[in-house]
């Protein structure tokens, strides 16, 4: 009688671990984090964008992830990176700045070693290896990182946790032809086939949590041509009396580089190539360089002596805004 009442009781007690177990590893009595976010350079304007190209339509989410750190010791000890962080945590940002991760993730449940830090980034394609990611400069898509942040039960995340910051720089090329002979697809240009940046690093690479590099086989990066024909992936040259009536082209994402200096090619319908070099001007001052998180405009004159830079302008595109992932602009 006795042997049987202790077999009952440890089959009780099985079944409790059991029914603990699955309640942990499922959430349980832990709770949920939830987190927001807003990204820099939000407008409503739908050129220039800086994003990605082709963004969700309204109401929909932006795709990003996070890598999670967790604390390790009191006295706010972590590990010393996230090189042990084994996978990354794919979460996405609605039009109100809510972050929701997919798996949820949770708070530790020790208040004495109860904190986490997570930082995030954009896009969430890039190449997750032991506190890196690595992702291709593709021209259109840009690379965002976020700040680092550290949560827990007792103080949670919610309020003002994370603001994405543009890693690479857009160069938005804007044309105009200053004569009849050079203006529309019969002149002397004809269309515009292509606008190149001319050898570009290829990869950028974050070390979590802060730390952004590019470098790799340099490439010519194409402008995302904007004002073309639906037919035709040319975009036609407009006779204007001045620089600032000229017309925006397309946009390109290339790595941030202290040379004051660009090359781009200009290809045209009536196979010509041209190279121009544009050069930052000396207002640019201190930061006479193409700098992370701004916009650089250059514009382009066509005349029947050639190609030529009539301007470059210089605005910083990570200003305040709301996430709204479909008008994501720099």
């Amino acid at each position: 009688m006795k042997k049987n009442l202790f077999m009952v009781l440890s089959a009780a007690c099985l079944l409790a671990a059991c029914s603990n177990n699955d309640e942990l590893q499922s959430g349980g009595q832990n709770e949920a984090i939830n987190a927001t976010a807003t990204l820099a350079g939000v407008t409503n304007t739908p050129v220039s964008r800086g994003i990605v190209d082709g963004l969700p339509a309204s109401g929909s989410t932006l795709a990003v992830a996070f890598a999670r750190l967790d604390q390790t010791g009191k006295n706010d000890v972590y590990p010393a990176d996230y090189t042990g962080v084994a996978a990354a945590s794919p979460a996405t940002i609605d039009n109100a700045g809510k972050v929701v991760f997919n798996p949820v993730l949770y708070y530790l449940t020790n208040d004495e070693i109860g904190k986490t830090k997570l930082v995030g980034w954009y896009p969430s394609t890039g190449t997750y290896n032991a506190g890196t990611v690595t992702f291709t400069i593709d021209g259109k898509t840009d690379v965002l990182l976020s700040n680092e942040k550290a949560g827990s039960r007792n103080n949670k995340f919610g309020t003002n946790d994370f603001t994405f910051a543009h890693k690479l720089t857009q160069i938005v090329v804007k044309a105009y032809a200053s004569d009849a002979v050079s203006a529309g697809a019969d002149g002397k240009w004809g269309k515009i086939s292509k606008i190149e940046v001319l050898n570009q690093p290829n990869t950028c690479t974050l070390t979590l949590p802060a730390t952004v590099a590019t470098a790799g086989t340099p490439a010519n990066v194409a402008i995302a041509l904007k004002n073309a024909d639906a037919d035709m992936p040319e975009a036609t040259l407009e006779q204007k009396t001045s620089s600032t009536e000229a017309v925006e082209m397309g946009y390109a994402i290339i790595a941030p580089t202290t040379d004051k200096t660009l090359k781009l090619k200009v290809t045209t319908s009536t196979n010509i190539e041209q190279e121009v070099t544009v050069t930052l001007p000396q207002s640019a001052g201190a930061d006479q360089q193409y700098l992370a998180g701004k916009k650089y405009t250059v514009v382009l004159k066509f005349s029947v002596a050639g190609i030529e830079p009539a301007g470059t302008a210089i605005t910083a595109w990570s200003e305040e805004g709301v996430v709204n992932p479909d008008e994501i602009t720099m």
